[in-house]
């Protein structure tokens, strides 16, 4: 029994485990044999700048399919869908903010994030090209300038017609804050994304496979 509960504990702590990819890099975009979307990572890092006093403004991270044989056919168009309200850290706590964080594709359509908002849309991305390389990037931007410094988190999917749209995304925008008080808004971030189960849960499953396992081994037996 002990055992059973130290492994189910192990998992559940393993599904906190995030992929995260370095600072900027693009997202690494590919498809399985099943069609199912697949990410280099989980959680992206960029930075909102003040650009020329009137915009506050991120390029990054774009989103990339590495080689013409990533899984998608030339034509394929990729789509964003957002998944989460705006989250926003303020250096010290997850509060919520007033704040609006809109995504621009190429074509100069937006979709907005705000504390009120949950799952959205589709926001067309980019129109895959069959080139090894192909990079789209769109624009990200925070409202109203000025907007209080903090780590403003998006969270979407990433999908196509004809597949299983990828897991949720996380992409940390840094604004004003230091490296490790960042890092401390993403773990913040990510507790509330992927809640751990409370060990009164843990163990009720535990004890409920427990009985199965031995519903199994009797029934074997006879």
């Amino acid at each position: 029994m002990r055992y059973l509960i130290t492994v189910l504990m192990v998992a559940a702590s393993c599904a906190m485990v995030s992929r995260a990819a370095a600072h900027g890099v693009p997202i690494m975009v590919t498809a399985d044999a099943n069609k199912n979307i697949l990410t280099d990572a989980s959680v992206y890092e960029s930075d909102f700048n003040l650009v020329g006093g009137t915009l506050i403004l991120a390029t990054l991270p774009g989103i990339e399919i590495p080689t013409p044989g990533s899984g998608f056919p030339a034509g394929t168009d990729l789509n964003i869908v957002a998944k989460h309200k705006l989250l926003y850290f303020n250096g010290t706590d997850v509060v919520s903010s007033s704040s609006t964080l809109e995504v621009e594709n190429v074509d100069g359509d937006t979709l907005d994030v705000t504390n009120a908002t949950g799952v959205s849309a589709p926001l067309f991305w980019g129109h895959y090209s069959g080139a090894a390389g192909w990079h789209q990037h769109s624009d990200y931007l925070l409202s109203p300038v000025p907007s209080p410094a903090g780590l403003y988190g998006l969270v979407f999917c990433i999908e196509a017609d004809g597949y299983t749209p990828s897991d949720p995304i996380l992409i940390a925008f840094n604004y004003g804050l230091s490296h490790s008080a960042a890092h401390e808004g993403i773990e913040a971030f990510e507790r509330i994304l992927n809640p751990v189960p409370e060990p009164s849960s843990v163990v009720l499953l535990a004890t409920g496979a427990l009985g199965l396992a031995f519903a199994v081994r009797r029934k074997l037996r006879r």
